[in-house]
């Protein structure tokens, strides 16, 4: 398996941007087009809808006030419907074209430049926009021990890094508030998985620390089954950030290398999101909070921005980058 995680994050950064360039913002134009077609029909409708409200405000006849409103209702749910064909289309061509420029098993220019073994290139991500990972797995995981009322996702990726499999998604998991209507998130963002052979023989969890408050059932899940929190000497500075706790023999740090406990730091320092790690014995789970929908299309401002898809290909060089390290010890 090539180890993307010999390139710096700068040489892997320019190498998409060029990508970005030549690949990924010509079709963010042509969709582009189809955003100002759609904010064209959308301003028609402002003017339709206040000329049809002017007649019916002069004309003083409910009969015909009703009549003119019928229109009005139908034209409102196609546009309705033309803004959820655009969402709908948006997110998974985008996507795929990412995809295709860490997938090895798309031709593209210099694949060598990135990934150095040849065999690896037969590999292939597979993209499905309305799947996600069941709930049973994620619970499984061990992070989130709270009972979800509302369990939903999407943007299912799967396909293999190394000798692994893997499977992620986009999930929006809640419950019910105990203090207020509504319900409260327990989490929102990517969530990952992959199995490999017998990594530990217990279970190992590393927790935002700022999160503490909100992880105290997981905490005690953890310690009443032997678990204790452990430092992390190197490198410096995790410690503010994160809590790390198991009950194996095995020590934490001779499973990830340092570059990947600073690879977790660097992103968590950049972004400021919320990173969870679980291993399970031969599971492994990673999550990435995200306050809001991933690459969720814009109607008001332009969608052709290298803001709007980098996030999204550095969140997955950092779920790659760990399950990397880990193809690459056992």
């Amino acid at each position: 398996m090539a180890n993307i995680t010999e390139y710096s994050t700068t040489e892997r950064l320019v190498r998409f941007r060029q990508y970005y360039n030549h690949t990924i913002h010509p079709a963010l134009l042509k969709l582009e087009q189809k955003r100002w077609r759609l904010m064209g029909l959308m301003a028609l409708s402002v003017v339709i809808f206040a000329l049809i409200g002017y007649l019916a405000y002069a004309a003083h006849l409910p009969a015909l006030t009703l009549f003119l409103w019928i229109p009005v209702v139908i034209y409102a749910s196609f546009i309705g419907y033309r803004m959820r064909v655009f969402r709908d289309a948006f997110k998974p061509e985008v996507v795929n074209l990412i995809l295709d420029f860490i997938d090895e098993g798309k031709k593209r220019e210099e694949p060598s430049s990135i990934y150095k073994d040849t065999e690896a290139a037969r590999r292939r991500l597979r993209y499905d926009y309305q799947r996600f990972i069941p709930i049973e797995r994620f619970q499984a995981s061990g992070i989130f021990k709270d009972p979800p009322t509302y369990y939903n996702g999407e943007d299912y990726i799967e396909g293999s890094i190394g000798s692994a499999s893997f499977e992620m998604c986009e999930l929006d998991v809640r419950k019910l508030s105990y203090v207020r209507p509504g319900q409260d998130v327990i989490f929102r963002g990517i969530f990952f998985y992959s199995n490999f052979y017998k990594i530990a023989d217990g279970i190992i969890l590393i927790l935002p620390k700022e999160e503490r408050q909100f992880l105290m059932t997981t905490i005690k899940g953890i310690t009443l089954k032997g678990g204790e929190q452990v430092p992390i000497a190197a490198p410096e500075g995790f410690e503010d950030y994160f809590l790390v706790y198991t009950n194996c023999d095995i020590e934490v740090e001779k499973l990830l290398s340092e570059e990947v406990f600073q690879s977790i730091l660097n992103y968590t320092q950049k972004y400021e999101k919320g990173v969870y790690v679980s291993i399970v014995q031969s599971d492994i789970y990673i999550a990435v909070s995200h306050p809001e929908d991933i690459l969720e299309p814009n109607f008001f401002r332009s969608n052709a921005r290298f803001e709007l898809v980098r996030e999204f290909f550095e969140d997955l060089m950092l779920v790659i980058s760990i399950i990397e390290d880990f193809d690459l010890h056992y």
